[in-house]
């Protein structure tokens, strides 16, 4: 048996696979070395291996195996961080995904992640092998499908965003011809031949499927700068492929064989195409919707049909007629795979997962797409997060960042959110020219609407304490800035002296006279990153920090240290490359010197904790500084979508980070204030746990695993596994947290390595 069709007993077989992060938050030391993905990103592909098993390819190089309906969730460790967008699945062992970096356009990306990729895994995931890249070293090019009939035949398809000089990609030419490729092997991908290539505007493969080792079928699409071919057919296996005229001008951006010389395309305007007989005449059934459709699959007569802002369309009827059925979210659906009759599979943008169990009259949702935001910024409260972002949209959690729940009756986007207390909390943002000012005592369940008389937008909220507080806004089409100051925790607020000819991005106030604002000076005025700073309370302010050494710089986030060390995070825009940057006073402002400085990917945010500043930034990344800003190393993350926001909790144990396409990060330092349980032995397997007994959450710490690593099954007093979590073995010692949901009761830990070793421990979970 396999991990991608047997459910459940399989995590032992996983090797360095990661368990499901809602069971488990790893802590390792450094405390900032392994982020806990907790939600968001998009789902490219879906592929449904049997009842309640399903296997999806996610950005950032995370294949999930999701068993049980969704009851448990297991990553695959692919080893690399590019965007996948398309995989297929023979049989119980052999699979495929490719991608690259999700336009991979960008010339400050480094080529060995341009570079589309294509991996293997001949072990049901448990480990993946790269295969050559074919189309280097003509093109930086990134792959879009992938179909293998055996695991000696298959083919990829992808494309290139333009060449300058020796073929380095460029995002800053839109009128450009693409490269558009197709290859085939015969020998399991050591070698490929180039089996359809086009030189066109804009245009690009989007899917590749076979009905058997011979017949296939290939779309293609582009973004209105000319009518290409849309559709392509072979007959021999992928070695050549003609194109197919189509009654559509439209791109088409998913294509599925379904018979003999028959196919169904689907794309752009609720487009969907039909033939039987390899495209001499074509059928053109009415969707009545007008969605970009992404994603299309069929089980004999049944098939569905999936795309933007949650569209579902079924058929019965192999593809001749069409009806809409409701999926309940909003979130844009990229793939569907139909197992059955009755199970269907759907998955998209925000990490929306769901299925339907009765041929889709009725659909459950695994991921909840609980935005379809990006989120701006997030804070740490007593004992959980709360996060906020455009359209409105804000979600909460009270349980570490387990579990998140919509808080709605907000006004306008969302773009900073600051909790005083446990209790105390403000949220702030605006469009359009109008300030919204939210605040809560309750921790987040309800908010009302200080007037606070200000057209300018939020960009910023700080407090000091829960009486001293203060916002920074402005509106982009006017050049001045304002500073509000409450000094009674937010009954009254009074206006600072405005800043003029800026764009105040952030502000942080030392102490009741010292603060200051970062931003930028508008672009028609220089477009250099800026620093002001007073020393009477706002009365006057005084520019201390001109930018010199880049264009087009903004500062965007400010930070203190304990020791009164001042940082103010920034990034080049406008025209590529993207920067980072970091700048340090150790004066109380007087003088600024540049401690972080790289290109490659932009600077959003910044948090401290003692000497200790994480910086959040594009791709995924976060820039870490153990000493106040004179080293800094980049730790990675599970996503490569921008991470917006980064928020530490009181007690210091918990880490929070937010982002582009709703994600959602945790990351846990382990229990600060427990004690160092003893274990038994020298360089044996060992476990224990604490609090024991304990009526909240325990922490599990496993030490001397060998070879690859452990897994770790926590079972009831009647013998049943009620979680699992496989270990990776590059270190000795790991904290875990298990929140003992299942209730009241003794349970048991068994802890087994890579050498047969196995330690166990009891936890008794007392009643909450």
């Amino acid at each position: 048996m396999n991990i991608l069709t047997a459910p459940r007993s399989r995590h032992a077989l996983l090797g360095a696979a990661l368990a499901a992060t809602v069971l488990f938050l790893v802590a390792p030391s450094p405390a900032w070395s392994a982020w806990e993905w907790i939600g968001g990103g998009k789902i490219q592909a879906v592929k449904a291996m049997s009842p309640g098993t399903v296997v999806v390819a996610e950005d950032g190089g995370r294949v999930r195996l999701v068993e049980d309906y969704g009851v448990l969730s297991t990553p695959l460790q692919t080893g690399d961080g590019r965007n996948l967008h398309g995989m297929c699945v023979l049989g119980a062992q052999n699979a495929w995904v490719v991608g690259g970096m999700g336009g991979g356009c960008e010339t400050q990306v480094p080529d060995d992640l341009v570079d589309g990729i294509i991996l293997h895994t001949a072990d049901g995931g448990a480990g993946w092998t790269e295969l050559p890249n074919p189309n280097l070293p003509l093109e930086r090019m990134q792959f879009e499908d992938v179909y293998f009939t055996d695991t000696m035949h298959g083919v990829v398809a992808g494309w290139q965003h333009g060449r300058v000089g020796g073929g380095a990609p460029r995002c800053d030419v839109f009128s450009i011809n693409r490269i558009s490729s197709i290859f085939v092997t015969f020998d399991g991908g050591a070698t490929w031949q180039v089996a359809g290539r086009h030189e066109a505007p804009d245009s690009w493969y989007t899917a590749v499927d076979f009905r058997n080792a011979t017949e296939g079928w290939a779309s293609r699409t582009w973004t209105g700068l000319g009518n290409q071919d849309a559709l392509y057919g072979t007959l021999d296996g992928g070695v050549t492929w003609t194109g197919v005229p189509t009654p559509v001008a439209e791109g088409l951006y998913d294509v599925k064989a379904t018979g003999p010389l028959s196919c169904v395309a689907v794309g752009e305007s609720g487009t969907i195409l039909l033939t039987s007989d390899g495209g001499a005449s074509w059928a053109t059934p009415t969707t009545g919707v007008s969605s970009l459709l992404r994603g299309v699959d069929f089980s004999g007569t049944l098939g569905f049909a999936v795309g933007s802002g949650g569209t579902i369309l079924r058929s019965t009827d192999y593809g001749v007629s069409w009806g809409t059925v409701a999926s309940g979210i909003a979130t844009g659906l990229r793939d569907v795979s139909v197992l059955s009759s009755t199970e269907v599979w759907a998955g998209g943008e925000h990490g929306a997962l769901l299925y339907s169990t009765d041929g889709g009259d009725s659909w459950t949702v695994v991921s909840q797409p609980t935005t379809s935001s990006t989120f701006l910024d997030v804070a740490a409260t007593g004992s959980g997060a709360f996060a906020v972002g455009y359209y409105e949209t804000a979600l909460r959690s009270d349980d570490l960042g387990d579990t998140w729940q919509s808080v709605s009756g907000f006004t306008g986007h969302l773009r900073t959110v600051e909790f005083p207390t446990a209790t105390l909390g403000w949220a702030g943002g605006g469009i359009s020219g109008v300030a919204h000012l939210f605040r809560t005592t309750d921790g987040g369940l309800n908010w009302d609407e200080p007037a606070v008389g200000d057209p300018r937008n939020l960009r910023d909220i700080g407090f000091r304490s829960p009486t001293q507080g203060w916002t920074v806004g402005h509106v982009q089409s006017d050049y001045f800035t304002r500073v509000r100051r409450t000094t009674d925790g937010g009954t009254a607020w009074k206006d600072a002296t405005d800043i003029s000819m800026a764009w105040g991005q952030a502000g942080l106030f030392v102490n009741d006279l010292t603060g200051f604002v970062a931003g930028e000076r508008p672009p028609e005025y220089g477009a250099r990153g800026r620093i002001w700073r007073t020393t009477d309370g706002g009365t006057s302010w005084t520019l201390v920090h001109n930018e010199t050494a880049h264009q087009n710089m903004r500062y965007v986030d400010m930070a203190a240290t304990d020791s009164g060390t001042i940082f103010a995070a920034g990034l080049a825009w406008i025209v590529p490359p993207l920067r980072a940057v970091v700048l340090r006073s150790t004066d109380g402002g007087a003088n600024w010197h540049t401690v972080y400085d790289a290109e490659g990917f932009s600077a959003n945010c910044l948090a401290t904790r003692g000497d200790e500043l994480w910086l959040g930034c594009s791709h995924g990344r976060i820039v870490y500084s153990a000493d106040a800003g004179d080293t800094w190393s980049v730790e990675n993350s599970p996503t490569t979508e921008s991470i917006e926001g980064i928020a530490l909790s009181p007690d210091e144990s918990m880490a929070y980070a937010v982002g582009e396409e709703g994600i959602r990060l945790v990351q846990s330092f382990g229990a600060v204030d427990a004690p160092d349980a003893p274990l038994p032995g020298t360089g044996a397997l060992a476990v224990t746990a604490w609090p024991n007994p304990s009526s909240r959450a325990s922490w599990i710490r496993v030490r001397g695993a060998a070879g690859e690593g452990c897994v770790v099954d926590i079972h009831d007093v009647r013998g049943r596994r009620v979680h699992s979590r496989s270990i990776p073995g590059e270190r000795e010692t790991f904290d875990l947290r298990w929140d003992g949901a299942e209730g009241a009761g003794v349970y048991f830990v068994r802890v087994t390595d890579r050498s047969g070793q196995v330690a166990t421990t009891k936890i008794t979970v007392l009643d909450r």
